[in-house]
């Protein structure tokens, strides 16, 4: 028996591969349904569920920590900020589904994404800084540095600049647009990328599984954002695209990260 196999226990296994096969199965439906009209409910409605799922098993893995503990303080952290996404999610899916139309930009919706893009940086830059007598944190932060600032060029030239000199659209909306990309790179994808280098240094141990699933899930869900703020810019994003299902997966990786968490300390106290 492996050391995962030792300590991931029978129902984070269940939740994990089920969820996978129905979030396959449930994606291929919105793709291949009849009607504009059904790919939207799916995709939009879809991601919303899936993002309150996700915040329900987070806080169960949040409140198995006492008061005072970092790790509950971290979890209940990343729980506020996908709660945030999915009534963002909930939100942009009542206006499509009510009109028919995306919604405006900015829109009720952004109050919520923003409100989410405050709280995770927060939440994952507490979660590398934990490491910091473990790890010498100087070459995480250049490597993250790097990589957030190379990035953030790109999207600078791909969307940023082009977005707030366009006169085609009013200012609030440039502006909001411009936000999303800038918010996912520097507030989400670089911290992200901070957990991975730092995490990678301390080796493969069990401590670090449920980091490398939250911090890929929430690097998903920068990146989604990013390409969505992008296909809008263009003119080019539909609900149903290819870029709604990156937001699912990664609520689903997040989730996923929080049960293994839970099996991961509760190893630690029995052991």
């Amino acid at each position: 028996m492996t050391a995962a196999e030792a300590v991931i226990s029978k129902c984070t296994k269940g939740v994990a591969g089920a969820g996978a096969v129905i979030l396959v199965l449930y994606s291929a439906a919105a793709a291949l349904a009849p009607g504009a009209f059904d790919q939207v409910f799916l995709s939009d409605w879809g991601g919303a569920i899936l993002g309150f799922a996700a915040a329900a098993v987070i806080l169960r893995t949040a409140l198995y920590f006492e008061r005072g503990e970092s790790l509950r303080t971290q979890w209940l952290l990343i729980c506020a900020a996908v709660t945030l996404w999915a009534f963002g999610d909930g939100m942009f899916a009542l206006i499509v589904s009510s009109t028919h139309a995306s919604p405006a930009v900015p829109g009720p919706q952004d109050v919520f994404y923003v409100a989410g893009y405050v709280l995770i940086p927060i939440a994952l830059l507490m979660i590398a800084y934990s490491y910091r007598r473990l790890v010498d944190m100087r070459w995480p932060v250049f490597v993250a540095g790097g990589i957030t600032a190379a990035f953030a060029g790109l999207m600078w030239l791909a969307v940023i600049q082009p977005s707030l000199e366009t006169t085609t659209t009013d200012f609030i909306e440039r502006v909001t647009l411009a936000f999303y990309p800038l918010a996912a790179l520097v507030l989400a994808l670089g911290p992200v990328i901070l957990i991975i280098v730092t995490i990678t240094r301390l080796g493969a141990g069990r401590l670090a599984w449920p980091w490398w699933l939250a911090a890929v899930g929430a690097g998903a869900v920068a990146i989604s954002s990013a390409v969505y703020s992008y296909l809008t810019f263009n003119s080019a994003y539909t609900s149903g695209s290819l870029v709604d299902y990156g937001w699912m997966l990664g609520y689903y990786l997040i989730l996923v990260g929080a049960l293994v968490e839970r099996d991961v300390q509760s190893a630690r106290r029995t052991s």
